[in-house]
């Protein structure tokens, strides 16, 4: 059911910020690389429509550092807010994954 979340979530702001979510290279590309390890996780999960809480289940987390995380994430990529975090992510996967 999360993954029928994300994937309307998706599919939404695909339609509303179609700039966004189609750059595969650019500004969003060098930003993704700088991400750390750690907040290129967090970013996967947040993709895949896990709450702060479960992020931080998975990753023996409080809920607290993944969302100091999550402003950090945000700052770097110039957003500042979750979902426009989905289609970045899945723009950028393979960076991402470190492939």
């Amino acid at each position: 059911m999360k993954a029928a979340k994300a994937l309307v979530v998706l599919l939404m702001l695909t339609l509303s910020i179609p700039a966004l979510a189609q750059d595969g290279q650019g500004q969003n590309n060098q930003q993704v690389n700088s991400l750390t390890s750690r907040e290129r996780q967090i970013v996967l999960m947040v993709a895949e429509g896990l709450s702060n809480k479960d992020v931080g289940r998975r990753l023996n987390l409080s809920e607290g550092t993944v969302k100091v995380h999550l402003h950090n994430i945000y700052t770097k990529l110039g957003i500042n807010k979750r979902t426009a975090l989905v289609p970045i992510a899945h723009a950028h996967r393979e960076e991402l994954m470190g492939r």
